[in-house]
């Protein structure tokens, strides 16, 4: 199962923007290609440790793609280009200065509990279908977290190889 996984994003398990990315993601990713797990949680802890990443932030996204760690603005781009419909079109804002990018995506982290209170999911109407809709997309145990990194060591050691041949 773990060799469709093209990336894991791991977001802030207590926010409810995050939670909400995530839904968003995992609506426009009818391939399933795409594996989501909490910061805070060990498969995320376990993670961001092999990816050479503080695991006691909380305040950034991460995705792990092709054996590359991609943080706070980067990281919601090449999301982007993942999903389905326009939003791959999205990528073209990599354009804009990095700086520029995380200082706009750090505004957006440092106040996102009040953008979004948890609270608004209280009473959430759908849910039921949201736990259906992530149930087999949430990367779950340390196999599985071992699994998909194995995964991104390989291709970043081919990618590695790929670069040498260039040259």
């Amino acid at each position: 199962m773990n060799h469709s996984i093209k990336a894991v994003a791991l977001v802030d398990g207590t926010c409810a923007l995050c939670s909400g990315l995530t839904r968003f993601a995992a609506r426009r990713d009818p391939e399933k290609q795409l594996r989501f797990a909490a910061l805070q949680s060990e498969e995320g802890q376990l993670l961001l440790k092999k990816s050479g990443l503080d695991p006691d932030r909380r305040d950034t996204f991460v995705l792990l793609k092709n054996g590359r760690g991609y943080t706070r603005s980067s990281a919601a781009l090449e999301l982007m280009g993942l999903l389905h419909g326009g939003w791959p079109l999205l990528r073209m804002l990599k354009i804009v200065p990095l700086n520029l990018r995380d200082a706009v995506y750090k505004l957006i982290a440092a106040s996102r509990h009040k953008l979004v209170p948890n609270s608004a999911n209280e009473g959430h109407s759908c849910q039921i279908t949201d736990a259906r809709l992530l149930q087999e997309r949430v990367l779950d145990g340390e196999q599985a977290t071992r699994e998909f990194w194995q995964q991104q060591e390989a291709l970043a050691a081919h990618e590695l190889e790929d670069d040498q041949g260039r040259r």
